[in-house]
């Protein structure tokens, strides 16, 4: 059985960009950004990043590999090797970025090819016709392959409510079971929103893969998120506006139950 659905792989802490909606801007933990609003630079060691991509091969996990969580993977300088080690090791990996730095580097723009799927997450334009031109600068300045163009829109609520939807406190939730997902500093969250670790599960940089995993937090935290109800028990999943339903306590117990 693959273990987990994807793998996020964060090298790097930052993005080039201030977003008002992303939950980053808005981070005052030391994180992602200081007291003093000012942003937390930090890479993942370049011999876990490689451990956990090797561990995790070898668990049989071939599914998608991205290498950024809340950062921009292409402020880190050894992006291009870890897609071609995740490559070697028969991973699947994807691109999720601003387009910045592809629009401005030839280099940044050569290393986007060597990924499976590239996503250009266009959020300035404003209507359809705005999206075609945006879209067509990716193409026409760089040909590269890309499968999707991720238009977010530019009205947000909040950072804490990034899509503008009511929270959803009653549907169980599937998100802790499809993604392992390692920060640049080893924390592990249990899904996008979970920004700050905030499940207490222990540094990964002090683990195998296999035990981040199966952890007995993450096994705990995904049967309660499984009933209906089960996101009363942790504010964020609260607060979260994620559907999510349909999940079931039957689906926990399949994946739990191998180990």
């Amino acid at each position: 059985m693959r273990p987990f659905g994807a793998l996020l792989v964060e090298l790097q802490s930052t993005c080039n960009r201030t977003c008002p909606w992303c939950a980053r801007t808005h981070d005052r933990s030391g994180a992602r950004k200081d007291a003093t609003g000012t942003d937390v630079r930090n890479s993942m060691p370049t011999e876990q990043a490689e451990r956990i991509l090797r561990e995790a091969a070898a668990l049989g996990f071939r599914g998608p590999v991205f290498f950024n969580y809340y950062s921009e993977p292409f402020l880190d300088p050894r992006l291009r090797n870890m897609v071609l080690l995740a490559k070697g090791l028969g991973l699947s990996p994807r691109l999720y970025t601003n387009g910045d730095a592809i629009l401005a580097s030839p280099e940044a723009a050569a290393t986007a090819k060597l990924f499976q799927r590239v996503v250009v997450s266009l959020y300035e334009p404003k209507t359809a016709k705005e999206l075609r031109n945006a879209a067509s600068r990716f193409v026409t300045a760089r040909p590269m392959r890309v499968s999707e163009w991720a238009h977010r829109g530019t009205v947000r609520p909040g950072p804490d409510n990034r899509f503008g939807l009511p929270a959803q406190p009653n549907l169980p939730c599937s998100r802790v079971l499809e993604n392992l997902i390692v920060t640049y500093d080893g924390r592990l969250p249990i899904c996008c929103r979970d920004m700050r670790a905030e499940f207490g599960l222990p540094n990964a940089f002090g683990m195998p893969v296999k035990d981040m995993w199966w952890h007995p937090i993450r096994k705990s935290v995904s049967a309660a998120l499984a009933i209906p109800g089960g996101r009363s028990g942790y504010t964020l999943c609260l607060q979260c506006p994620r559907p999510c339903g349909n999940v079931g306590w039957t689906r926990a117990q399949a994946l739990w139950g191998t180990t």
